[in-house]
């Protein structure tokens, strides 16, 4: 019975505290993956997440997550804010190599697909084992 009140008090007292179920709402779940392009792993590539829940498309700062890949094409993401993580639920993927200096100019070529963009849930407690293995489109030769 004891545990039952706790669990109840303790409700009740997120449900009155608007701040504290913004905080619950951008609490991140840490989420490291790999990047790949034709089974290869993709050195210096952006990776953005973008939540699709609209409760997260209003302030300030959204809740976005971003990663770098490094020498093997493994990632981890940080919000914004620096914290580490995403929040969890459906997030657009998107990556890319493409760099741009200050000016706006092309530093360096994408060499990913382009528009890549893809729906990925992250779970609630995060997740170590996402894996992007990008393809090529191949134009068929006509004979």
């Amino acid at each position: 019975m004891l545990v039952i009140f706790t669990i109840l008090s303790i409700l009740f007292s997120i449900i009155q505290s608007p701040e504290m179920m913004t905080n619950l709402g951008w609490n991140p779940a840490k989420v490291k993956g790999k990047v790949l392009l034709e089974g290869e792993p993709v050195v210096s590539a952006k990776v953005l997440f973008v939540p699709l829940d609209p409760q997260f498309w209003s302030g300030e700062m959204s809740p976005v997550a971003v990663g770098r890949t490094d020498p093997r094409g493994e990632f981890k993401l940080r919000t914004l804010n620096g914290t580490e993580g995403a929040v969890s639920g459906r997030h657009l993927v998107f990556i890319t190599t493409l760099e741009r200096s200050e000016t706006g100019v092309p530093q360096r070529q994408n060499v990913l697909p382009p528009n890549f963009m893809e729906e990925v849930t992250v779970p609630f407690f995060g997740t170590d084992s996402l894996k992007f293995d990008l393809k090529l489109k191949r134009v068929k030769a006509e004979d």
